[in-house]
């Protein structure tokens, strides 16, 4: 295992970023336990006879877990009274982002300072990176502002089916504000479709 810090983000919901900071004051954040070796694995569910190693950590990749910080607000939203409804409290969560369709895989990973997803063909074969967080938008989305960079990557275990991938992503101009960026779906049809 090894010791990461997390840093609560800076937009989104105002009162879950205030809530993460009184647990996890800037500039030192909150530490988390995470396995050193990871990996992304392909078995063969029609025999059961073969388990591959589509990619693994800390080789080229150095995490498959992504963290943030979600959930429920105590004594915020809620009912009419003002109390809490059903819900996860706020808390951070890891995840990882997987797709499987035949042999080819996508994840999402840290690869040193990028996130991206990245695809393989098939065990054995090195992935190659669709998106990450250094993609110019404009290759992206051609209707994205000039300048402006991916800064956010996500992908479903529903995002690759058959010879279709689906990945979202928000695009930021630096220096500008929300308005200047974009976000959307974007979907894309790999080589080798009939």
């Amino acid at each position: 295992m090894r010791t990461i810090r997390l840093h609560c983000p800076t937009e989104g919901n105002k009162d879950r970023i205030a809530f993460c900071l009184m647990q996890c004051p800037e500039p030192q954040g909150c530490s988390a336990k995470t396995p050193v070796s990871q990996g992304i694995f392909l078995h063969d569910t029609v025999t059961g006879d073969t388990t591959s190693a589509v990619a693994r950590a800390p080789t080229q990749y150095g995490d498959f877990l992504l963290w943030n910080f979600s959930g429920m607000v105590p004594g915020v939203g809620g009912g009419e009274d003002g109390s809490e409804e059903d819900g996860e409290p706020a808390r951070w969560r890891s995840s990882a982002f997987v797709a499987v369709s035949g042999e080819r895989t996508a994840f999402k990973a840290v690869s040193g300072n990028r996130v991206g997803v990245y695809l393989s063909e098939a065990p054995g074969q090195t992935p190659v990176t669709v998106v990450d967080n250094r993609t110019d938008g404009q290759l992206l989305d051609p209707e994205a502002p000039v300048g402006s960079t991916v800064v956010e990557v996500g992908l479903e275990r529903e995002g690759l089916r058959g010879h279709w991938l689906a990945v979202s992503a928000k695009m930021a101009v630096a220096g500008g504000t929300e308005e200047d960026g974009m976000a959307g779906v974007y979907l894309t049809r790999l080589p080798g479709a009939d």
